[in-house]
């Protein structure tokens, strides 16, 4: 009995070391903490999932084009612990974010403050 359950026990550790672990990163690592960045375009798709929650949105650039952005999010209990709702986000809406953009100049960037079609603006601390 005790072998049988070592053998059990070493087969789940075997096991979990086998599955890929994703590394959490540091926001100053990621993102350039220097400046504020404004964003102003419509959401075009809003996922809560651990470890961040995030949305996409469509912004215009300075000619026109339309520019597909991708804004990282605390986890969803800290956004819910701020007053958000699953609800208050959603595709469709125009938003307007305060963000810290990506070092590697992609489309990605960390959201500080969201400005919601209802007029309420939500901060998002460093650091939650």
């Amino acid at each position: 009995m005790k072998q049988g359950f070592s053998v059990a026990i070493a087969g789940l550790v075997l096991l979990a070391a086998g599955v890929p672990l994703r590394a959490h990163h540091s926001t100053a690592a990621t993102y350039d903490m220097s400046k504020v960045v404004t964003l102003k375009g419509v959401v075009t798709e809003v996922t809560w999932l651990n470890p961040h929650c995030t949305f996409s949105m469509n912004v215009k650039d300075g000619d026109g084009n339309t520019v597909h952005w991708t804004v990282e999010l605390p986890p969803p209990n800290y956004l819910m612990r701020q007053g958000w709702k699953r609800s208050d986000l959603k595709q469709g809406d125009e938003v307007t974010v305060d963000v810290w953009l990506d070092k590697k100049g992609s489309n990605m960037a960390d959201g500080r403050i969201v400005h919601m079609p209802d007029g309420r603006s939500i901060p998002l601390a460093a650091g939650w």
